[in-house]
């Protein structure tokens, strides 16, 4: 399975002034909800569930199970995508196609190259060009481009020849980055997208403008949007948060900083990984050897080559779900977490079963 585009783990991978607040955590769990296995330890690799659906690979071929660890679709393909839009990718015999949630392939492996669904279609490439499919494979948009980006909200980034543009829902072409063309361009998120520079540097594009630095300053490593905050280095293990005005967030520095999610975003201070809130403030101190972004109420922290997880309530208080003893793990996704023991692949439960169901494919640039 092609990994993550963000490593919370799913790895896969979103400050001087106020008062800072260091949150105590406890380790109680409760072992009958927290670590009580949903779907045991018995597959090579898996992939999150989507729709009830997940990769899972057995004697180096993928398949996909439910959510009782049972194959509806036997492991028979080489690679998968991600689920997303009710549509998961599935490489056979060197060629892309695509199966619903219920197993059934809809869609025959013919492609050359493919991306995960999102916003209704996909960018697939055929011939040495890239155009986008309906669900049923149907061409929602010619093949006549050298590159694609997933498409969201209606607006795709595209390229021909040197000319990077947009291309609508209608497959309206709106070419206007010609003059300083980026060498890669990643999707919309929270409207806007991260774009690669020829000279190494780092913009934020919007939708019809050309490049910004958003700042007079050359960005060299950046996040995408998430909650209205990007995370951005202006120069080597120096990280700080911009709004979309380009306006610092607050005057806080970190040695690395990942996306904000449910209002907190972990940071690392002094080699360790904590959260902050969107005021600068820290609502838990730097103790983890790595941390990730919350995503379903859960969050991914990592002591040592240990694994395990955070939860955060509506009131934003963190506290330990599970403590850090898994070999790997990815984050949760439709209330169950992928986890690595004894070099098996299984699932964790979430407390609550059934949990919000948010799927979106975020390409990045990462931090170090």
């Amino acid at each position: 399975m092609r990994p993550s585009p963000d490593p919370d783990r799913h790895p896969v991978p979103r400050l001087l002034a106020a008062a800072v607040f260091a949150a105590t955590i406890s380790f109680a769990i409760d072992a009958g909800a927290a670590e009580k296995l949903a779907i045991q330890p018995k597959f090579a690799a898996v992939g999150h569930f989507h729709e009830g659906l997940a990769p899972a690979m057995e004697d180096g071929r993928w398949g996909f199970i439910d959510r009782n660890g049972e194959w509806v679709v036997e492991p028979t393909y080489e690679a998968v995508l991600a689920g997303a839009d009710g549509r998961f990718g599935v490489r056979r015999d060197g060629n892309w196609g695509y199966i619903n949630s219920v197993g059934r392939l809809v869609i025959e492996p013919q492609y050359d190259d493919a991306q995960a669904f999102s916003d209704g279609v996909a960018a697939v490439e055929s011939g040495g060009r890239w155009g986008y499919i309906s669900p049923l494979g149907a061409t929602a948009i010619p093949f006549i481009y050298d590159r694609a980006t997933p498409r969201e909200a209606g607006f795709a980034f595209v390229r021909i020849a040197e000319h990077w543009g947009v291309v609508d829902r209608l497959g309206r072409f709106q070419d206007f980055y010609s003059a300083s063309a980026p060498v890669d361009i990643a999707p919309l998120s929270d409207g806007m997208a991260v774009a690669a520079m020829p000279d190494g540097s780092v913009a934020f594009l919007t939708l019809y403008d050309a490049p910004i630095g958003l700042w007079d300053r050359t960005i060299l490593k950046a996040r995408s949007f998430s909650e209205g905050l990007a995370a951005v280095s202006f120069a080597k293990n120096r990280w700080q948060y911009l709004t979309k005005d380009g306006e610092l967030a607050f005057s806080q520095t970190f040695g690395g900083a990942r996306d904000f999610s449910q209002g907190v975003a972990p940071v690392m201070q002094k080699g360790k990984w904590g959260y902050v809130d969107k005021r600068g403030q820290m609502v838990l101190r730097p103790t983890y050897d790595a941390a990730y972004s919350f995503n379903e109420g859960y969050a991914v922290v990592r002591e040592g080559t240990a694994r395990g997880f955070l939860k955060i309530d509506a009131g934003g208080k963190i506290s330990a779900f599970v403590a850090p003893r898994f070999e790997d793990v990815f984050r949760f996704q439709e209330g169950l977490a992928p986890v690595k023991v004894g070099g098996l692949w299984g699932f964790l439960g979430a407390e609550k079963a059934g949990a919000e169901q948010e799927i979106r494919g975020v390409a990045e640039i990462y931090p170090e």
